[in-house]
């Protein structure tokens, strides 16, 4: 089958236009097609360009029913697949302004004088009827802010620092419009929807109009309907780790400069959109969406671009550092199962996955809360030396579990090691010949009675036999 991932952008007028779809599983087929499906007896087809595997476009064929909700979908056959999984896609009813109006056009480098008194202008409120998004902008400029408003007579974006709302808007570069029309300038998109490029703006907050395009500014239409959030330019620097599980929630930290303080702040691996938590204007933390949240099927490791908005909409990618999504690692067994309690066994660890992705960060073995350093010998041995476990092993078990991104993620099923704290209070004898050969019996504690127990004489090692207790 087919998937879709993003549709840009996700609407039409009701005439038709063109839109990109970026997804998986697009094949070169002279039959290559987009599926607009209204309802089941209202179904529309137009013929996709195939760009890639990954992208195509589509022609998106006009609706006479105006304002309405469809779906979308890629077929290689110009037929309905129920295999193939579709996305939402909108229709909206065309503008009423006439296009014979002498156009109110707005240049981004324009300083605009408007009266604030009413005697000037006519204020219009519209309340709930008008919605905006995003409500926050970068300062560079650039960002397309969505408009929903049900007076389609107003077609033209003022930006008006908040300081001057008392009087006269001040004659500087915080007075800005940009207006979007039937002409080289811009789009109308419906009587219900109207988009915005935002200009570059000092970062602070502005009040967003909206303007009538026929009248001169003097006397223009405006209605004041929300404040826009103008943030500094952010700029990333590198993330950690670098790699983690498939099933994702991975804790992410993200470092760069200028972090805002946002409600939208999130982040975006490949496709898939995370939530960011601020931490600090240097330092972001997003958990790591799930892979299967992409609907396509990938073999491990993969890697995707990593990316941060503070809107939703304007992303800014970590160059040249992607993360990667690995098998989480498994262990299925250690060898000793048991050891001293001071620390200090050389542990085989045998398990999958226990490969790292990066080699430099290596894999780490958790013993209860005490981590350590391991070294992997390939993707199903890997070994390290036991810490002092003397805070760990109260119960006289602690649970093992292994890392290959640096300690962020470990294995979920954990391998019981088996702690011996083991005292000798006197042997007997405590002296014999130097051929060997006598029975040397050892009073103490801990002692458990296992086919591995031995004693060690310098560096010889010989079987326990007898009663252990």
């Amino acid at each position: 089958p087919t998937y879709i991932h993003e549709v840009t952008p996700p609407f039409a007028p009701e005439t038709g236009g063109t839109v990109v779809v970026k997804g998986a599983n697009f094949q070169p087929s002279p039959d290559l097609s987009c599926i607009f499906s209204v309802s089941p007896k209202n179904i529309r087809i137009a013929k996709a360009a195939f760009e890639s595997k990954y992208q195509v476009t589509c022609s998106v064929p006009p609706n006479d029913i105006g304002t309405t909700t469809a779906t979308l979908e890629i077929s290689i056959s110009k037929e309905k697949n129920s295999e193939n999984p579709s996305t939402p896609f909108q229709y909206h009813s065309l503008l009423s302004i006439s296009d014979e109006a002498e156009p109110f056009v707005f240049s981004s480098t324009d300083v605009i004088e408007t009266r604030l008194n009413s005697d000037n202008r006519s204020m219009l409120h519209f309340g709930n009827d008008v919605t905006i998004e995003p409500s926050v902008v970068s300062e560079i400029g650039g960002s397309t802010i969505s408009i929903v408003s049900q007076n389609s007579e107003l077609s033209s974006c003022i930006f008006s620092a908040t300081d001057t709302l008392s009087g006269l808007t001040s004659k500087s570069p915080a007075s800005l419009a940009t207006k979007y029309s039937n002409n080289k300038n811009g789009r109308k998109l419906s009587s219900q929807l109207l988009t915005c490029q935002a200009p570059k703006m000092v970062p602070g907050e502005y009040l967003l109009s909206l303007g009538s395009s026929d009248v001169q500014a003097e006397g223009m239409v405006v209605s004041d309907i929300a404040v826009v959030t103008v943030h500094p330019a952010f700029s990333l620097i590198n993330f950690e780790p670098s790699s983690g599980p498939s099933s994702g929630e991975t804790d992410m930290t993200i470092h760069g400069n200028n972090f805002p303080n946002a409600t939208e702040l999130s982040c975006k691996i490949g496709s898939s959109l995370a939530p960011a938590r601020f931490v600090s204007q240097e330092k972001i933390i997003c958990s790591t969406p799930p892979l299967n949240g992409m609907q396509v099927a990938f073999t491990l490791p993969t890697s995707f671009n990593v990316s941060v908005s503070a809107n939703g909409q304007d992303f800014v990618e970590v160059e040249g550092m992607p993360f990667t999504y690995l098998n989480r690692p498994q262990i299925s067994g250690v060898f000793p199962a048991t050891g001293a309690a001071t620390g200090g066994t050389s542990l085989i660890i045998h398990g999958d996955y226990l490969l790292p992705h990066d080699a430099d960060v290596g894999i780490f073995v958790s013993f209860g809360n005490t981590v350590v350093k391991g070294v992997s010998l390939n993707e199903t041995t890997a070994t390290c030396v036991t810490p002092s476990l003397e805070t760990e092993c109260n119960a006289s078990t602690v649970s093992i579990r292994i890392s290959t991104n640096g300690g962020y993620d470990f294995s979920h099923r954990g391998i019981i090691f088996s702690c011996n704290k083991l005292s000798i209070s006197h042997i007997d004898p405590s002296c014999g010949p130097e051929k060997g050969g006598n029975v040397v019996t050892i009073v103490g504690s801990g002692f458990t009675a296992n086919q591995h127990a031995a004693c060690r004489f310098g560096d010889m090692v010989i079987p326990a036999r007898g009663s252990l207790s």
